[in-house]
């Protein structure tokens, strides 16, 4: 499984091979045979066996030309950006790729590369495909970049090397497919214009699909098994990591393995899509998942509402951000949430020992705060249930309130749990008869958090009381019982979407970079001469060559093209889809960063 992620990098070696190549074509004498014709003399000499099971497994790349295509796109234009793409022609592409030339009208569509992957005896099996024209010129090309190859007869090729050692080769339907077992080879190879036909229909850059009923869920459980084993097995406490803190990544890495072989061997059927919208300027992902029927994640689906796929996307002007949900935890994941929640109160109780902005005298009752808050997590989790909303507002002169609320089955619990910690200031305010409103006040001079939310730090609670028994509010930041008073008289609940996510992004980024990066100009960079023999310790990280908060604010500073919209709806039985819209501003500051990063590192 891991070669498949080699195989992936090497693809940008063998994709461009699709870019027709006007010279090389014209060179070839005419007596050689297009790779067309010749796949269907291999096809004839190598007497393929029955086609074998469907792949659990499909992966689809575009083309190298479309590639390049939506990189200029995201980098746009500039001396930084037009050296970027020229450095990864020269310096990254051209030595791996023949007659690449990204003026070219780019090759159709219908040309992209992939990969399939099986699931027979026990063993996740891959067969990797490339589109080629000429037969001699490819395998010529893929020697130079130490893919060691040999004709051995009737089409096929026996390669060996560092990037792909002990597999083999065979032309067939304008591709090269490669695999580690020869039998693989043998069958009736998938055609990409069927394969991908639904990709390409709906215009995606990057697909893969997940067959879940191409083999059983004990197959897919055994096979994720021993995934599980190499993944947990090569972790390893990091050299100066605390042992606390590897605790806490070890059983995040346990939640994440748990939640990924659930969908991996209960699912029927998993799709995802990344599009690279050129004419609309944004960036879509699209990810589908339907879960057998009577399995423990078909029933995490069940309990969900079903909405009609079209959840509303916008931003009012005043939030920051605005989230929503009506989930239910399940208990695998209550027990989970429950165990890193502990471990993470730990940690919160050694961070409040050594924050020199907490005086000493105040540190029992941060901690005191810090367990309340994880108690009222903890209680929530308990409850099985997470149905409420949360907004960040912004006034005209830049002023921060978080609100949320929550619906919970014992409000009584929470009161208790406030009671009970010793650091609540109970009944400080009130709606008559809706709801009752606490403050917790927050220890520590934090200049950096005043200044967004004010020097009022404290985090306000109120507990509904009446008709409004079932909720909580919460509030922290500026007029902060103000907007929980107008909350509680509005009484908004959360929508009937499973969960959605909303972020003008562009307005975090006001709040939180550096000021100096906000300047017209960069401050002037300072060089020293370094001294002879001194070298950079080994394991110290490289300083970055550019700014990035710099780069936040150039491409999302004060503009209106800056959402980040996610979205989780159940649309049918047992069917899920995860939907993310990606403005253009955010695009913009993933490809400066990305010209950034090739100018720094391709020299």
């Amino acid at each position: 499984m891991a070669r498949i992620f080699h195989l992936m990098f090497a693809s940008f070696v063998l994709v461009a091979l699709a870019t027709p190549n006007v010279s090389a074509q014209e060179e070839t004498p005419a007596t050689d045979a297009p790779a067309e014709t010749q796949a269907a003399e291999t096809e004839s000499a190598a007497a393929p066996e029955p086609q074998g099971p469907r792949p659990l497994v499909t992966f689809m790349f575009t083309n190298a030309n479309e590639f390049l295509a939506d990189l200029k796109f995201l980098m746009g234009e500039g001396h930084d950006e037009d050296k970027a793409l020229e450095n990864l022609q020269l310096l990254l592409l051209d030595p791996y790729l023949v007659g690449l030339d990204p003026k070219n009208p780019p090759v159709p569509r219908d040309k992209p590369s992939g990969a399939v992957v099986y699931l027979e005896d026990a063993k996740l099996q891959s067969v990797l495909f490339f589109p080629v024209l000429n037969e001699a010129e490819f395998f010529d090309t893929i020697s130079d970049v130490g893919i060691d190859n040999k004709e051995v007869g009737g089409g096929f090729y026996a390669i060996s090397g560092e990037v792909l050692p002990n597999s083999h080769a065979r032309l067939a339907n304008g591709y090269v497919y490669f695999a580690e077992s020869k039998s693989l080879l043998l069958r009736d190879l998938p055609k990409p214009e069927e394969l991908f036909h639904d990709f390409l229909e709906k215009k995606y850059d990057v697909a893969a699909h997940i067959d879940g009923s191409s083999t059983s869920i004990e197959q897919r459980r055994d096979a994720f098994r021993e995934f599980r084993k190499e993944t947990t097995g090569s972790m390893k406490k990091l050299k100066d990591e605390e042992e606390l803190d590897f605790q806490i990544r070890q059983s995040v890495v346990e939640f994440q393995l748990d939640e990924i072989e659930r969908y991996f061997s209960e699912s029927k059927m998993i799709e995802l899509g990344w599009t690279t919208d050129v004419e609309g300027k944004r960036g879509v992902v699209h990810i589908e998942l339907e879960a057998l029927p009577d399995t423990e994640l078909a029933k995490t689906i069940e309990v969900l509402e079903q909405t009609d796929g079209d959840a509303n996307t916008t931003v009012t002007k005043d939030y920051v951000s605005f989230s929503s949900t009506h989930f239910q935890f399940d208990p695998m994941r209550q027990k989970h949430m429950l165990a890193i929640s502990e471990l993470l109160r730990k940690k919160a109780h050694e961070q409040i020992d050594v924050d020199e902005q907490i005086a000493d005298a105040d540190k029992e009752n941060a901690k005191k705060v810090s367990d309340l808050i994880f108690s009222l997590l903890d209680a929530n989790t308990n409850e099985g249930t997470l149905f409420g909303w949360m907004k960040v507002l912004k006034n005209d002169e830049k002023q921060h309130t978080l609100l949320g609320q929550t619906t919970v089955k014992n409000v009584p619990q929470i009161v208790t749990i406030l009671t009970d910690s010793g650091v609540a200031e109970l009944n400080v305010d009130k709606v008559a008869d809706k709801a009752d409103i606490h403050k917790v006040a927050i220890y520590g001079d934090y200049d950096g958090l005043k200044g967004q939310f004010g020097d009022d730090l404290a985090i306000y609670i109120a507990t509904g009381t009446g008709e409004l028994q079932d909720r909580v509010w919460v509030g922290l930041g500026h007029d902060a019982v103000a907007e929980i008073k107008k909350a509680i008289e509005a009484n908004e609940a959360a929508g009937p979407v499973a969960a959605q996510l909303r972020i003008k992004v562009g307005s975090w980024v006001d709040a939180l970079i550096d000021p100096e990066s906000k300047k017209a100009e960069a401050p002037e960079k300072k060089t020293r001469r370094p001294r002879r023999g001194r070298r950079r310790a080994r394991g110290t990280k490289k300083k970055e060559a550019y700014d990035i908060g710099r780069i936040a604010w150039q491409t999302l500073g004060n503009v209106d093209d800056d959402i980040l919209v996610i979205t989780l709806e159940k649309v049918a039985e047992n069917r899920v889809v995860v939907h993310e819209d990606i403005d253009t501003g955010l695009l913009r500051f993933i490809g400066k960063v990305l010209a950034q990063e090739i100018n720094a590192n391709l020299k």
